[in-house]
């Protein structure tokens, strides 16, 4: 499978999630709905554009199909619409098939956005910043990080 044959199987998955724009003209649920799935597929094909030519595989339909509808209803949430970009493209990845579950899109959506930031930042660094230790109801820093700021933000995660 090439990339633009990965980004066609997206582009015709994206007519079934996008939702209508209910109170609007048909004419501008039209175009509402051709800019977001512009915008969708350049994301995607971005993505998936990295992924070298003899690694692309068919996606599972399943898994592919779950996470473009999850990501179509996310508004707003940029850092959990990027864990969803990662794994429409991972599905496209041979290497990464094997540990792709059906589950992971669930998973996502039950993140909180501190969360979503979190994983990207291990993700894209490879290496945990921060690491806190909770007992009897205090926290008690182990390493810093520029996502937990405030005891708020740990008891979030927690």
């Amino acid at each position: 499978m090439d990339v633009n044959t990965a980004i066609e199987l997206i582009y015709s998955l994206l007519s079934i999630f996008v939702p209508p724009l209910l109170s609007c003209s048909v004419k501008y649920q039209q175009i509402q709905i051709k800019t977001r799935n512009k915008a969708i597929q350049k994301e995607l094909s971005a993505e998936i554009s990295k992924i070298p030519k003899n690694k692309l595989i068919e996606p599972n339909l399943p898994l592919l199909y779950s996470a473009l509808q999850s990501y179509v209803l996310q508004s707003g949430q940029d850092e959990i619409k990027n864990l969803f970009v990662k794994l429409i493209s991972a599905s496209f990845n041979s290497d990464k098939m094997e540990y792709l579950h059906p589950c992971f899109v669930e998973i996502i959506k039950q993140l909180s956005p501190i969360e979503a930031r979190i994983l990207l930042s291990i993700y894209d660094s490879n290496k945990i910043d921060g690491i806190s230790a909770l007992k009897d109801n205090r926290e008690y820093l182990l390493v810093s990080t520029p996502y937990l700021k405030t005891t708020e933000d740990i008891n979030m995660i927690d």
